[in-house]
Formats: C-alpha cells, structure tokens, sequence
C-alpha cells in the first residue's frame, strides 16, 4: 500500500512520464502557482542534488 502511495506522489512529480524527475519538473511543480513559491530555487537544486544517489541529474523511484 504504502509504494502505492509513493508511485501516486512519483508520478504527480514526473510529468513527462519518463520514468524520472528532473530538475525542470520539480521547479515547475515546486515553485509553481499551487506552492506560491514557498520554496526557493537554490534550496530545490540543493535537495535534487542530496537525493540524486547516481548523479545523473534526476531522480528516479528508487531515489524518490
């Protein structure tokens, strides 16, 4: 149940159904009308960066 849950939250963030979150993704999500900018820019880089366990810019489930 709980993955159930987590692939709703994944799949909310990866709006291009590529199988991965990228950086472009969750700024438009984060920083978008609903969040009214609640979270800057640089601290969104910086938590991408912190989960990205490969490096490759993304985040994919697993990392999520």
């Amino acid at each position: 149940m709980r993955d159930d849950y987590l692939r709703t939250a994944f799949d909310l963030f990866d709006q291009d159904k590529s199988g991965k979150i990228d950086k472009n993704e969750l700024v438009n999500l984060l920083q978008g009308p609903e969040m009214e900018n609640m979270v800057p820019k640089d601290q969104l880089m910086k938590y991408l960066q912190e989960v990205d366990a490969n490096g490759d810019g993304e985040i994919d489930f697993d990392e999520f």
